[in-house]
């Protein structure tokens, strides 16, 4: 009795174990959200991400290594601080961010031109 309870937790750490480390890579349309508001603020971390915060909205929208893609939240903020912007995001669940208050971004666009994307077959 003792072997299959073992080998089922083993099992269910696994699965959690990769639901929580998945990577987001080859980024689609169709694996993504949008959300289009007023840019309220850009920042750089000392992890290299780019994190865009909205205006009226609690999440962090999140460049993964923005700077070291050649990106920079002093520009961003220049061009769209205060203006209309639309993000892609991918709908990307995981233990470690949950009530998905951390969102991955994958495109962003402000008025007709895009700032930033790693979205495939998409211009």
């Amino acid at each position: 009795m003792k072997k299959p309870l073992i080998f089922l937790f083993a099992a269910l750490l696994i699965t959690l174990g990769f639901l929580t480390f998945r990577p987001i890579v080859n980024v689609d349309q169709d694996d993504c959200l949008t959300i289009t508001g007023e840019l309220y603020n850009a920042y750089e971390t000392n992890t290299h991400d780019i994190v865009l915060v909205m205006s009226g909205d609690h999440r962090h929208f999140y460049i993964n290594r923005g700077t070291e893609q050649g990106l920079s939240a002093d520009e961003i903020n220049k061009t769209a601080k205060g203006s209309q912007v639309t993000l892609w995001y991918v709908d990307h669940w995981s233990l470690l961010n949950w009530d998905k208050r951390f969102c991955h971004i994958s495109r962003v666009e402000y008025h007709d031109t895009v700032l930033f994307s790693e979205i495939r077959d998409m211009d």
